[in-house]
């Protein structure tokens, strides 16, 4: 128990999977009493038939707090299965991570750590596909409705606008936990961000935006990961120069070809991919015009 504790607290009982990071204990239907859905999962296995058994490894420390990892009892029975895929060094990745961020948040004000569009922002580009996923990750229903893989959202035609309002229902229920981006001070901050979630604001540069074709539609152009050739929105942010990459299946009105040009005023959700220096490319999930100035943001 005590290993089984120990393994929990230093993740805040959250499980240590980047792509979960389900909350794993809350309160139980009993007036004072909890419940617990986490596990705490062998990094190499007990046993000889188990997943990444490690036969140097001495019976004590397949017990030991180094050889554990808190999850979610589905990703824990994922990890633990025979017919697991996940390595070792995957996991001890997963752990370090998770008990990283888990000490980054200690005393810090959770007030301005989620994402959300405010009454009156307008919503010009979702990442469908991401954000669903995202969604779904965290027990959020959200209809898929007609739209088919590799169909542009402008292709929704009179479907487009109750299709977005659908997902900003479930944005609202989701309000996904995400770094402020004024929150990265360090280097150390940046590389702590690849993967993760983050959210911010500002007026943010244009380059290489598509130009409309004659009948008034919008060429379909998908990020190759070339900052200097995709289409990217991109601004400093003191230590960090924010840069996002922008995909045209994923524009959410027709007015969001002339919004990603210039200078736009933005509100954003987006997964980092990299940190190279001070810059951190990322793939936005959610960009939205805000209804009431940007101030400070200039």
């Amino acid at each position: 128990m005590p290993v089984k504790r120990k393994l929990a607290e230093r993740v805040r009982f959250v499980c240590s999977n980047p792509d979960c990071k389900a909350t794993t204990i809350g309160p139980s239907a009993k007036a004072d009493g909890t419940v617990n859905l986490g596990v705490a999962a062998h990094i190499t296995a007990a046993s000889p038939k188990g997943p990444r058994y490690d036969k140097k490894l001495p019976s004590r420390g397949r017990k030991s707090f180094d050889n554990g990892i808190w999850l979610c009892q589905t990703c824990g029975k994922a990890v633990d299965a025979d017919t697991s895929t996940h390595t070792v060094t995957q996991l001890r990745r997963w752990k370090m991570q998770a008990e990283q961020e888990a000490k980054a948040s200690l005393g810090v004000t959770r007030a301005n750590s989620h994402f959300n569009i405010l009454p009156g922002d307008q919503t010009m580009y979702i990442n469908v596909r991401r954000f669903q996923e995202l969604a779904r990750r965290n027990h959020v229903d959200v209809n898929a409705g007609p739209l088919k893989p590799g169909m542009p959202l402008l292709a929704l035609g009179g479907s487009l606008t109750p299709f977005v309002m659908e997902n900003e229902r479930a944005l609202k229920s989701l309000f996904p936990e995400a770094l402020p981006l004024d929150s990265l001070k360090t280097r150390n901050d940046l590389q702590k961000a690849i993967g993760n979630l983050i959210h911010f604001a500002g007026y943010l540069r244009s380059k290489n935006a598509p130009r409309l074709r004659k009948d008034g539609s919008i060429p379909t152009v998908h990020p190759s990961g070339d900052i200097h050739k995709d289409h990217v929105l991109y601004r400093d942010y003191g230590l960090v120069r924010l840069i996002l990459l922008l995909d045209s299946l994923w524009f959410a009105s027709h007015s969001s070809v002339a919004f990603f040009r210039g200078r736009p005023p933005i509100r954003g959700l987006a997964r980092v991919h990299s940190a190279n220096g001070r810059d951190l490319v990322a793939s936005p999930l959610w960009l939205a015009l805000p209804a009431s100035p940007l101030f400070g943001q200039q």
